[in-house]
């Protein structure tokens, strides 16, 4: 016969054999829900196939790599791995003609790795309330974690930290030093520790110096490298008195190479790539783990409230729209892409250290800024009376 469970409301089936899979087929017909499929043959010493059904069961059949019944963990590891994030189960029917031990032991295993990697910790992501900062705050919490979704406009978290189930939203600016201890004091009076501060706040401003937008060049050091240092300093000591912990930086593709009319931007995310390095040699022996993420052109509103129309027209960016607009697949990362990351990052054994990640789309354009056709005519202003740097 077959047995199903529930893997975040998609249909896990284990059939014991063919006959066994023609019954599933007959009884999912018709159908079009996603499903899980898996058949194992009668012996246990025997290796298992998996049946490419797709469309003809459910949906969009999602097929696992082979196990044996026998060593019953490993299916659940591949489900991990291979298939999607797992949360939570429901067993039914359980009619698998199995031996009662085997059979206990697969549920076993399955309550106990649905529950997800990361259950029973505690992650504070800053920037949650849109883009990459929530991207992550989903893939956290989806694998289990307690997430403590952080952000300057409440209202906007909050609506955020709904979209998700177990979030809990806690406004602060990260600009303001005592606002961020007083932050992780309250995450640590509440739920005792912080195993993963992951730093997504940050803004970017086009903008050309020469148009002296003072205010833009503040707020992009006051939150992308002010933001990060407070919130460091705010959770290091706490981790270092746990011997355990991990920060993740989000800085950006911008930390190694140069991008027209980002000059501040560029030096901000340098800044943080730099300090990240830093911060892992201070961390040496600590058992505390810092990773740099620096992702390349991703599909974020990192660009809504630019004001340098002049800027923005030479590098070909509208502001008020998502970043990405009108690209080709190929040259756009979803937030969702760089939330992998950071989880493949905590995810890695305890020995492990990630300390850089660099992501781009795959076809990305980089180069020398000087190579892309921006410098313009007059560049230094009507008033220049120096001579022709042309000539």
């Amino acid at each position: 016969m077959w047995a199903a469970a529930l893997i975040n409301s998609i249909p896990f089936f284990v059939c014991r054999n063919s006959l066994a899979l023609s019954s599933l087929k007959m009884a999912l017909h018709g159908q079009k829900v996603p499903a899980y499929v898996h058949l194992t043959s009668a012996s246990p010493t025997n290796k298992p196939t998996n049946e490419p059904a797709h469309a003809r069961i459910a949906g969009a059949c999602i097929e696992l790599a082979s196990c044996s019944w026998h060593d019953c963990i490993k299916p659940i590891g591949r489900i991990r791995q291979n298939a999607m994030l797992v949360r939570g189960m429901s067993v039914m029917g359980m009619g698998l003609g199995l031996t009662q031990h085997r059979l206990l032991a697969t549920k076993r295993c399955f309550t106990t790795a649905l529950e997800g990697q990361l259950s029973g910790k505690v992650g504070v992501v800053t920037g949650a309330s849109s883009g990459i900062g929530l991207a992550v705050s989903r893939a956290l919490a989806a694998d289990g974690m307690r997430v403590i979704m952080v952000a300057r406009n409440q209202l906007k978290l909050q609506a955020a930290a709904e979209s998700i189930p177990g979030a809990i939203s806690m406004p602060c600016d990260v600009v303001n030093r005592s606002a961020t201890h007083t932050l992780i004091d309250k995450v640590i009076q509440q739920y005792e520790k912080v195993d993963v501060l992951a730093n997504c706040a940050g803004v970017m401003y086009f903008t050309l110096l020469r148009n002296l937008h003072y205010q833009e060049w503040e707020d992009t050091i006051d939150v992308n490298c002010k933001g990060v240092v407070n919130m460091s300093g705010a959770v290091l000591p706490k981790m270092v008195t746990a011997r355990s912990g991990h920060i993740i930086n989000i800085s950006s593709d911008a930390a190694k190479q140069l991008f027209p009319a980002l000059a501040v931007y560029n030096a901000s995310k340098a800044f943080v790539n730099i300090f990240s390095k830093s911060l892992r040699a201070e961390c040496v022996g600590t058992g505390i783990r810092v990773t740099d993420v620096q992702p390349g052109d991703t599909a974020t509103d990192l660009i809504m409230r630019n004001t340098d129309t002049e800027a923005a027209g030479k590098v070909g960016v509208d502001i008020g729209s998502v970043v990405g607009v009108g690209f080709e697949r190929a040259s756009i990362l979803d937030p969702s892409d760089i939330a992998s990351a950071v989880l493949y990052a905590i995810k890695c054994p305890g020995h492990v250290g990630i300390h850089e990640i660099l992501i781009e789309p795959r076809d990305q354009m980089f180069g020398d800024p000087t190579q892309m056709g921006i410098t313009p005519d007059g560049m230094y202003g009507p008033g220049a009376t120096g001579p022709d740097p042309k000539q």
